[in-house]
Parts: structure tokens; C-alpha cells; sequence
């Protein structure tokens, strides 16, 4: 072992610290994760859009693999991130820290299941219970706004999730032998099994939503409708306001933003691409050729509903692979040195995040508690 804990051939890796990188907002793969893998837009009509384009998307037989070009969501999740995501812009995080070079790491820890997986700004996202708190909260004003107009909103549909996705379990591809074993690339049996009970129940559900819902949602659309003002902003913003508070109107910074750009600055750092070459290598000797674990992860023979033999195999060396050189422990070494720069340099900020999130679950409950009355 060389310094810091790297493995052998880390030693012109080393050498190359402190160059420049690439791209700072490339986004990690799509996580078996509704809640924090929401699409992130700039404006609250946007979100509102995507908010109802869910529902109206909702009968639509959902992904059963864990490519990174493939993500799902159910409505009620996205309410949650709709509040919040009502209060902050965009996936560049707001202005990028400036890039100091690669960070020193600490010890490289050896990974071997996905429940290891915890980052620094994992801390600034809410739990599954707080998220699922303000959704429900988000759910009965956004259908409280609506009514005022003569209108329904549906927000009841069916088929959320019973279960509570890991935020980081596939951030750094499959590398658990044992899973890759039966389910490949794909999400585990149970996963898909809960999928198709979701993708069932929403059928079952499925809502057209009016252009007028749409525009008062929204925001857009005449300024009055059926003798009432809507609400700048529309409903969205409105109830968004009601949960965040001052907060909503002044909290800019995005943590999913921040995430994507640790996720992107770890896989251009020059450690991760020295311990991905070991990788390809070790692959190479297994018979299968990619350049780096993200090429085999997105391989568009895996796309069927079930794992082939062929993507079972490929899966079981990528794993034995990145087990044999800790590709895992390198990645979390490196994105958790760059995450801890970040909360450095926006510790303010940050905390105001925590801050807003608090808020929101508390004024969430009391909506729940009252009704929304």
C-alpha cells in the first residue's frame, strides 16, 4: 500500500494532484432512490410541471434496471422534494467552490456492502420520514389551493413505495458479489417485484389533469380564474411558502446540486481514474473489456426485464474486480474529501438548509395535525 492507504499504482496518481478537472455537475447513476433523485428545475412552474407530468405518467410501467439513463419517482415523493426544490435553483449548486485541486484523502476504507456508503452532505438531505412528512403536508395545501377555484387536484393515487431506498447504494455501480450474482446490474428481485405492485396500483389511478389545474398549479394562465386571483406563482409556490417560511424566498443553495458536483469532481479526480484503470485491467484478465465501471454499469444489452446469463457474469467479475483493487473505498475516499471542501466553503449555507428542512417538518406536522385548516 502506498500513501494514504491506495493501492499499488497509485504513485503517478499522486503525482498529478492538484490539476484542474472536468466537469463539475456530472450526475451520478441513478439510484433506486425517489426521494433524492428528483429532476431539478429552475422555477417554480417547472417543478409544478414535472410534479404533474408524474401523475399524469403514472400508469406507465416503471424501470426495472439500475442503468444511469434510467430513474422513477412517485408522486407523493416528488411533493416532498417539490417543496423544497421550490426554494433552490438549478444542478450547479449556486457559484462552484473554487477548484484548489485534488483534496488530501484519509484513510481509504474497504467497502464491501452499500449500507457503508455515507457521504458528508448526506447529513443536509432530509430522512425518509421528514421527507415523507411534507409530502403529505405539501399534498393536502396543494389540494386546498386548488379547491378554492372549483377544482380538484389528485394527489391520492396509490402505489407509493413501501419501502426506504439507500440515498447512496448504487453511486458507485454494483460491487456486491453476492447480489450480482442473482440480480446483475438490475435492482434486486424485491425491488422489481415492488415496482410492478406500484406500477399495478398506479394503473388503477391514472388521472388526466386539465389545463386549467395545470395553469393555477403552475402559476401561469390568467392572473384570475372563476372570480379568484391565483396565487403568484400558483399553488405550488404557495404552498411551498407555507411550509418553508422566509426560507423558501431566500435559500438558494441545492444539495442534490452540490452532490452531483462532489459525484463529478471524484470521477475526474486522478486517484479514481488510476484505481478505474486496475479495474479495467483485472476485467481484462476475466475476459470482459470496458474502460472504467460506469461503461460496464450503462451496457444497453442490460435492459431487459431480467438479467441475462451474459450481464449475470459481466456483473460477478465487475464485482470481484472492484473488490479486488477497492475501487468503492477509493470513490467515498475521494468524493467524501471533496464533499468536506464544499461544506467548508458553504457552511453557512448549508445550515440554513438544515435549517429550512427543520422548519418545513414542523409546520408539516401541523398541517397534518389540523387538516390544513
Amino acid at each position: 500500500m502506498s500513501e494514504a492507504g491506495l493501492p499499488a499504482g497509485f504513485g503517478q496518481a499522486s503525482a498529478l494532484a492538484g490539476r484542474p478537472h472536468g466537469s463539475a455537475c456530472a450526475a451520478p447513476p441513478i439510484l433506486p432512490d425517489a426521494a433524492h433523485n428528483i429532476d431539478i428545475a429552475g422555477s417554480f412552474s417547472n417543478i409544478a410541471s414535472n410534479k404533474i407530468k408524474t401523475i399524469e405518467a403514472s400508469a406507465m410501467t416503471l424501470p426495472r434496471t439500475s442503468s444511469v439513463s434510467r430513474s422513477r419517482s412517485s408522486p407523493s415523493l416528488l411533493l416532498a422534494g417539490l417543496v423544497f426544490l421550490a426554494a433552490i435553483a438549478a444542478c450547479d449548486g449556486g457559484d462552484k467552490p473554487s477548484d484548489n485541486g485534488e483534496p488530501a484523502l484519509g484513510a481509504i476504507p474497504t467497502v464491501r456492502t452499500a449500507s457503508e456508503i455515507v457521504l458528508p452532505l448526506d447529513s443536509y438531505l432530509p430522512d425518509d420520514s421528514t421527507q415523507r412528512t411534507i409530502s403529505a403536508a405539501q399534498n393536502i395545501l396543494l389540494r386546498q389551493c386548488v379547491a378554492r377555484f372549483g377544482l380538484e387536484f389528485p394527489i391520492s393515487l396509490g402505489g407509493d413505495s413501501t419501502t426506504s431506498p439507500n440515498l447512496n447504494a448504487r453511486r458507485y455501480f454494483v460491487f456486491e458479489e453476492a447480489k450480482a450474482q442473482t440480480d446483475g446490474y438490475h435492482l434486486s428481485r424485491e425491488a422489481r417485484d415492488e415496482m410492478d405492485r406500484v406500477a399495478a396500483e398506479r394503473n388503477a389511478g391514472r388521472v388526466e389533469i386539465s389545463s386549467d389545474v395545470r395553469n393555477i398549479v403552475e402559476g401561469k394562465g390568467p392572473t384570475t380564474f372563476n372570480g379568484q386571483p391565483v396565487p403568484q406563482g400558483g399553488c405550488s409556490k404557495e404552498a411551498a411558502a407555507k411550509l418553508g417560511g422566509d426560507g423558501v424566498d431566500t435559500i438558494k443553495l441545492n444539495v442534490q446540486g452540490l452532490r452531483h458536483e462532489s459525484y463529478g469532481r471524484m470521477m475526474a479526480d486522478s486517484r479514481v481514474s488510476a484505481v478505474n484503470a486496475l479495474w479495467s485491467k483485472c476485467m481484462k484478465e476475466l475476459g470482459f473489456d470496458y474502460p472504467d465501471p460506469k461503461a460496464a454499469n450503462e451496457d444497453r444489452r442490460w435492459s431487459a426485464d431480467e438479467p441475462s446469463k451474459v450481464e449475470i457474469d459481466t456483473a460477478v467479475a465487475d464485482a470481484k474486480c472492484k473488490n479486488k483493487h477497492n475501487v468503492v473505498g477509493v470513490m467515498l475516499a475521494v468524493e467524501t474529501a471533496y464533499q468536506k471542501r464544499i461544506i467548508d466553503q458553504k457552511a453557512a449555507e448549508l445550515n440554513e438548509v438544515k435549517s429550512l428542512y427543520t422548519a418545513q417538518a414542523a409546520n408539516a406536522a401541523k398541517v397534518i395535525a389540523s387538516g390544513g385548516k
